[in-house]
């Protein structure tokens, strides 16, 4: 998402669009995979309704509370901040379909976003065995790349099945 630049986060979001209508128009199957305040992109790409998503994968996102960030992050991120406005109407659009589609991993304590703050109603919700913010979006990455890939690879199944019987 190139967080630091001064891309506002519509803009950013809408480059993430057509990438991914140009990968899907390609026949590719896309998933999202968004790390920390990548979350709150994941969900607002979702909240858009893009064709062609089979599923998403949130790590250690801020997706609850966002009231309780302290302004100091905001103050050195601004579009972080357009980013967790938005994750609230993105919840609210998303199926149950959409939401067995999600999983989001969270680390089992977390100073910068509490653990309860990544929960998903109706979404696969895993505690993975760590402790802090950043070793949590390392560990997800290094030690649930599998998980992670064999879960986009099954909604992308479940994707491909629910389109056959519609």
């Amino acid at each position: 998402m190139g967080w630091s630049s001064d891309t506002e986060f519509d803009e950013r979001i809408e480059a993430l669009l057509k990438l991914i209508e140009d990968r899907v128009s390609q026949g590719d199957a896309v998933s999202l995979v968004g790390a920390s305040a990548g979350a709150s992109a994941v969900l607002a790409v979702l909240e858009r309704e893009p064709a062609g998503i089979a599923g998403a994968v949130l790590i250690c996102g801020k997706i609850h509370r966002p009231h309780v960030i302290p302004d100091v992050v905001f103050d050195v991120n601004e579009v972080f901040e357009q980013g967790l406005e938005e994750v609230e109407d993105a919840l609210a659009v998303l199926s149950a379909s959409q939401r067995t589609r999600l999983l989001s991993l969270r680390a089992r304590l977390d100073g910068i976003v509490p653990p309860q703050d990544s929960i998903i109603e109706g979404a696969v919700n895993k505690a993975m065995p760590v402790f802090g913010h950043v070793p949590g979006i390392g560990f997800a990455l290094l030690r649930y790349g599998r998980l992670i890939a064999k879960f986009c690879a099954n909604s992308v199944v479940e994707t491909s099945n629910r389109d056959l019987a519609d």
